[in-house]
């Protein structure tokens, strides 16, 4: 731990165990995926070669420009209990991680323990520090970061039932959200990896292709262009049309991605200006 995350921490922390249990319990293709999108995300994510910089600039009659730039001292993730969906989880982290934040701590209700899906997916990124804690010692741990430990971030996912100092300058996450399918002639995304990737995603399909018994999936009404979903997972020939109805468009092959497009490394880093009348 460091001065930041305070020590009691570590004894809700994920063990080496719990880790390799989830591991096994995870496909080889499921976990391909995963990586998949953790390097698809990376390259998003366009991380600069140095995290800090310094530069100081002197205008004509002597004044001074400042400007430094770091990653923040530290940020947590807070996952509700609805939150289910791997994909959803790196794209939130993998920004903080390309930033340069070297202290990421992710935490869970212990009522509700890490599914294996998202065990794997923080292991594949790198993330070492994974815990589970009561509602108590969640509550403790927002009140100490919110106390004056560094400029950090705190990102909340799904619905978490804790009360969030604004100090802290909380991101709120939706887990979940409804999206569509709009099938190709004879191609369709692949279910069963939408699945994986967004399990309680609630769905529209369009087009002809088969609709899985799932109580999430239900047939389309009308023209796919006019439905309001967040999302659309659609056949290829259909991506640029998609383009001008959605704000977030994956073609197949993609089904398993995910992305907040506001959320850049660029939000995980503290920048400060300082201007003076020079010396």
């Amino acid at each position: 731990m460091n001065e930041c995350i305070p020590s009691w921490v570590e004894s809700h922390l994920v063990d080496d165990e719990r880790f390799g249990s989830a591991y096994a319990a995870v496909a080889d293709e499921k976990r391909a995926i995963l990586k998949t999108l953790i390097s698809r995300l990376w390259d998003w994510s366009c991380p600069e070669r140095f995290v800090a910089s310094s530069r100081e600039r002197i205008g004509k009659d002597g004044w001074t420009a400042g400007e430094e730039r770091s990653p923040a001292d530290w940020t947590v993730f807070v996952c509700g209990a609805d939150l289910d969906s791997p994909a959803r989880l790196l794209a939130a982290i993998i920004p903080a991680i390309a930033a340069g934040v070297r202290e990421i701590l992710v935490v869970r209700d212990e009522q509700s323990p890490w599914p294996d899906s998202l065990l794997v997916a923080l292991e594949l990124a790198g993330v070492e520090l994974v815990g589970e804690m009561p509602c108590d010692r969640m509550q403790q741990l927002l009140s100490h970061m919110a106390a004056g430990c560094g400029q950090g971030r705190l990102v909340l996912l799904g619905d978490v039932d804790a009360e969030v100092d604004e100090a802290l300058r909380p991101v709120f996450l939706p887990a979940h959200g409804d999206g569509v399918i709009v099938a190709g002639s004879d191609v369709f995304p692949d279910i069963s990896l939408l699945r994986f990737a967004h399990p309680s995603l609630a769905l529209r399909v369009y087009g002809d292709m088969p609709v899985p018994e799932d109580d999430s999936v239900q047939p389309g009404l009308g023209r796919w262009q006019d439905d309001c979903a967040a999302v659309a997972f659609v056949d290829n020939s259909h991506v640029q049309e998609a383009a001008g109805c959605f704000p977030l468009v994956f073609g197949v092959g993609s089904e398993f991605c995910w992305v907040w497009p506001w959320l850049r490394p660029a939000f995980f880093i503290n920048h400060c200006v300082c201007w003076t009348n020079g010396v």
